[in-house]
Order: structure tokens, then sequence, then C-alpha cells
């Protein structure tokens, strides 16, 4: 329904409790009254990424479009999926985790300090972070915050060999169980190192079996 203009009036709503609203409410209380023990014990079958809270909030209403059958059934399960995904905003936090996942991968470290991410979380000027603290950079403390929600703390990194020289900011390793859990769409299955690691293995064994043929 879209908003009126300044030249347009609305007339208010006056609801009338007519013969045909009483003859609906006869029918609702007469199906509640029969169904609700299959209610009670229904199973519907989800949408995709319809769980926890959403699938509890579903729960009745994709049972009832079940029990009346016909098209009711994929129309629910339609409109589900669409609120559903409509009302799904990815938490700061979220969108942390994931520019941390991508800030990895590019620069193939397993360590990066905090002060480093703050420098490439805030390169694009247009990004949230650049205007995050009151119209300014992100803080060191404002990213320990977030990443606090998913027990990720910054700790000490000796980045050269002198051991009186440590600067904080976060490993890899400590984001294994966020990262699988909260940004599954590409999440890194094995460290940089490791990966660079198997690639020139690889690239060996290609080398000797070419080496082998030309013998």
């Amino acid at each position: 329904m879209q908003p009126p203009r300044s030249d347009e009036t609305e007339k208010a709503f006056e609801h009338v409790d007519d013969f045909e609203f009483a003859t609906l409410r006869r029918k609702l209380a007469r199906f509640a009254a029969d169904s609700v023990t299959t209610l009670k014990n229904a199973q519907p079958k989800f949408p995709a990424g319809i769980n926890n809270r959403a699938a509890m909030n579903w729960k009745l209403l994709l049972s009832i479009s079940d029990l009346a059958n016909g098209p009711w059934p994929e129309r629910a399960r339609e409109a589900a999926e669409r609120l559903t995904r409509s009302g799904q905003q990815p938490s700061d936090g979220k969108r942390l985790l994931a520019a941390l996942q991508a800030m990895f991968i590019e620069t193939g470290k397993i360590e990066i300090t905090s002060e480093d991410i703050v420098a490439e979380l805030c390169r694009n000027p247009l990004d949230i972070w650049a205007t995050y603290n009151k119209g300014g950079k992100i803080t060191q403390r404002q990213i320990a915050v977030l990443l606090d929600a998913f027990d990720v703390h910054p700790v000490s990194l000796h980045l050269t060999k002198r051991k009186d020289f440590s600067r904080q900011g976060y490993k890899l390793s400590q984001f294994t169980d966020p990262f699988s859990r909260y940004v599954p769409e590409d999440p890194i299955i094995q460290s940089p190192t490791k990966t660079s690691s198997t690639k020139q293995r690889s690239a060996k064994k290609t080398k000797r079996k070419h080496s082998r043929r030309k013998r």
C-alpha cells in the first residue's frame, strides 16, 4: 500500500462485525477445534535456510498450509523463504568475519596485526568500516568487541626474532570455527602457507613425471 500524496486524503478503516465476519469466525473456530491434535503433532518440511527461531515461527503456518493442501503448501513455503530472506541482514560481527576471511586469503598471511586490519578495512572510504566510529575509522578496540562475540580475542604476535617486540593482532587459526559457522559460503579449508606448499609439491611431482617421459 502506497502512502498518500499531500493532495490525497485517507479514509479511516471502520471495523464492522457483520454476518460475513461472524461466519468466518465460526469456520475458523471449527477448523481449530477439529485440527488441534493434527497441528500439534505436525512436522512440516521447512525450506532450506529456515531453522531455529525462524522455523518455530513458521511451523504452525506451514502445518496449516499442508492441512489445507492444494496450492497452499507451495505458496506458504515461497512466502516463508521470501520474508525470511528479506528480514535477514548480516550483523556487523558477521560482516567483519567475512572481511577478515577475505583479508587472510588475499594477503596469504596467517597472522595480521590489529593495526594492519584497521588499515585494510578502511582502504575503501565508501565501506562501512571507514565511517564506523561516529564518522571515523573503526578502532582496534571496536574490532576486539565485535570479535568477542565469536570468542576470538587479540593475542600477542611476534613478527620478528626480537623476543621483546610484539604487537597485538589475530592468527588465522583462531578463526577456524567462526569462519566455518558464520561464513560457510567460501570457507578457508587450510592455511595459505599449507596451500602454497601443497601446490609446490604438486608442481615438483608434475616436473618429475615430464622428465621421466622425456627419458
